[in-house]
């Protein structure tokens, strides 16, 4: 067999396409054919699910065909083709995670070739010859009896991959740039980095190391640097969680998406490794929401119109140019400053989930709008809208935003919360935390009047910063710039 190689394309003139290339073998107990491997749709993607299968086996397609909906660690995204032919097989059920590079289905191009893989059995070793079985050797020699019983076959235990002795120092190491990195930004590992790889053995193909090779290495190592001995107090809290269960058989288990392991990986690493500290401000956006009655005034019925949201993001990155030092990351050595600020936006709550009316929601994501500095409020709503249509409603989401960005705000005010404080999302150094907007008591603008006050619309934003890049003054001069900025709108429009 041959697995399918998969380029992504990431020229700039371009949108972004999934293209494949293919070589065919031929074999005299099945026709030629094509295995598709999972493919890589995203730069830090190392495994993922099919969501959806939009053919079934039999089904011919053509080029820009959707194949199937891959839910990757970021959203779900539509798989096309980019060739001619039929289903002869589906070798992955919807919902089972895949890693990268095993295969998912089985192509043809001849329709009369489709029955030939009706019983057909995809394992490592399969290929498209016949495997000649080694012959049995015999030998001529009197069987040896032995009358010590012989102690029944027992089951190795699962290897664990921080247990496991260091690898020899001439062997290559294959891991991916995600865990590479999560090593780097790592305080325990002490920037030896390639030490901390030799005693990691990966789960990925090939023995690739993956960032969850990572997460449960320095798990171990935190632990043992700290204790002097293996976790052995986590069978405990195992014991006490399967007692807790046993008296309280009342539960639902579900399983998590990719993109909500992703997220909850990375969180994880976050808070355990990263000194957040937060700053919290209250700003009034009566002038804001003015201004958003007035623009979209004159829209069209099928306009999106432009919202509260859509000024946040534009004064977050309008204020980054004002405060450059937010745009920026830890590099274990420096401190790396970007000149483009990317935003990326936590839309969706919970898990992929149907509501009562069978609209499919893929969960939480955060989608990036790249370049925000340079884009107008309605391109803002425009890429904000997009996504939420492709995320509520199960749609194949645009690759290009996918990646990940230079901070991230999260916007908890359509709840009613009133401020929120961010965990950060590496490699990022901020996030924002958006509250609601509450009718507040402030001073009065006009001094003249009888009362000296006010009612006006506040909202309370709360940033969190690493403090290894961010000092606190740093932060409170970003969010004295997004004050500005939003209490005073028309400066946007400038």
């Amino acid at each position: 067999h041959s697995l399918m190689n998969f380029q992504y394309n990431l020229n700039q003139h371009e949108n972004k396409k999934f293209q494949f290339n293919s070589i065919r073998y031929f074999s005299s107990n099945l026709p030629e054919h094509k295995v598709v491997a999972m493919p890589a749709l995203s730069p830090t993607m190392e495994a993922g699910s099919i969501s959806k299968w939009n053919m079934n086996v039999g089904d011919e397609f053509t080029a820009g065909d959707s194949i199937c909906e891959v839910a990757t660690d970021k959203a779900s995204v539509s798989f096309d083709s980019q060739d001619d032919g039929y289903i002869a097989k589906i070798l992955v059920e919807e919902g089972i995670e895949v890693k990268v590079g095993e295969p998912i289905m089985i192509t043809v191009e001849n329709s009369d070739d489709i029955k030939s893989f009706s019983d057909y059995v995809h394992t490592a070793t399969t290929t498209t010859a016949t495997t000649p079985t080694p012959p049995t050797t015999t030998t001529t020699e009197p069987p040896v009896t032995n009358t010590t019983p012989t102690p029944p076959p027992t089951t190795p235990p699962p290897q664990v991959n921080t247990t496991s002795s260091p690898r020899n120092p001439q062997d290559r190491v294959f891991i991916s740039p995600l865990a590479k990195k999560m090593l780097r930004e790592n305080p325990n590992v002490g920037g030896n980095v390639d030490a901390a790889i030799r005693n990691i053995m990966g789960s990925g193909p090939n023995g690739r190391i993956i960032a969850s090779d990572v997460v449960n290495y320095q798990s171990s190592a935190v632990t043992t640097a700290t204790t002097g001995v293996l976790p052995t107090e986590q069978t405990n809290v195992s014991a006490d969680r399967t007692s807790f269960d046993s008296m309280n058989m009342n539960y639902e288990d579900y399983q998590l998406s990719t993109q909500s392991a992703y997220l909850a990986q990375q969180y994880t690493y976050s808070k355990q490794n990263i000194p957040h500290y937060c700053l919290t401000m209250n700003i009034n956006v009566a002038n804001v929401m003015t201004l958003c009655e007035s623009l979209n005034k004159n829209n069209k019925a099928d306009d999106v119109n432009v919202c509260v949201m859509d000024f946040i993001v534009k004064a977050a990155a309008l204020s980054m140019k004002q405060v450059p030092d937010i745009n920026a990351s830890w590099q274990e050595t420096n401190v790396r400053k970007y000149n483009q600020v990317d935003i990326n936006v936590v839309m969706g709550s919970g898990d992929a989930s149907t509501d009562s009316n069978g609209v499919t929601s893929n969960g939480a994501a955060f989608p990036m709008i790249p370049n925000v500095g340079k884009l107008g409020l309605k391109e803002i709503a425009n890429k904000l809208h997009g996504f939420e249509q492709s995320l509520f409603h199960n749609e194949p989401v645009d690759p290009n935003m996918l990646n990940m960005g230079t901070f991230t705000i999260h916007n908890l005010g359509m709840f009613g919360v009133k401020s929120c404080s961010p965990i950060i999302l590496p490699p990022q150094a901020a996030a924002l935390g958006v509250g609601a907007i509450i009718d507040t008591v402030v001073p009065a603008s006009n001094t003249e009047g009888d009362l000296n006050y006010d009612v006006a619309p506040v909202m309370t934003v709360t940033l969190s910063c690493d403090h290894r890049v961010i000092d606190g003054a740093v932060g409170a001069t970003y969010l004295q710039a997004m004050k500005t900025y939003l209490e005073d709108p028309l400066n946007m429009l400038l």
